[in-house]
């Protein structure tokens, strides 16, 4: 391994961790009715989102891989369109997810404004999924399917709808 490998890296990291930041922030600042709803979710039955997430990527995710394997052109435009939709639900997810941090820190530290408070929380949810066994192979996956389940409840689940129905 040389020292280019090393530094390639560690930029690549860098630069996820600021894109994954920047997707939590925009997500909670863009769509705050969703990420509240997603913040909702995970407060109130967090052990029914991360199922309704892991179900969500069984099953969307595994659609996505074999429309990705086909070699055909078409196939592997579906299966790209899926996948990305799915990391948009739960970048919908995350959004709730560091605003849920942030409000958690704000009982803490009254004093942070709202937007610090999830910034903060956004850059935790990156930081403890960089933690090196734990955060890899535990903290990482949870917070994805938490943030899958959240944004499927926010976006497809029974409140969702019995708000759309009163618009």
């Amino acid at each position: 391994m040389t020292i280019g490998d090393v530094l390639g890296t560690v930029g690549l990291l860098a630069a996820l961790g600021i894109c994954s930041w920047a997707v939590m922030m925009g997500t909670a600042v863009l769509f705050p009715k969703r990420s509240s709803a997603a913040t909702d979710a995970i407060r109130t039955n967090p052990g029914r989102t991360l199922l309704a997430g892991f179900g969500a990527f069984l099953l969307v995710g595994i659609v996505a891989f074999a429309f990705l394997s086909n070699p055909l052109p078409f196939s592997k435009l579906l299966g790209l369109a899926l996948a990305t939709g799915l990391l948009a639900i739960a970048a919908i997810g995350a959004g709730g997810l560091a605003l849920l941090i942030g409000e958690r820190l704000r009982t803490l530290k009254p004093e942070m404004t709202p937007y610090d408070a999830t910034s903060i929380g956004a850059a935790l949810v990156f930081l403890g999924a960089l933690t090196p066994v734990l955060g890899t192979f535990l903290l990482a996956p949870a917070s994805l399917f938490v943030s899958i389940g959240a944004g499927v409840r926010a976006l497809f689940g029974r409140e969702a709808v019995a708000r759309r129905s009163e618009l």
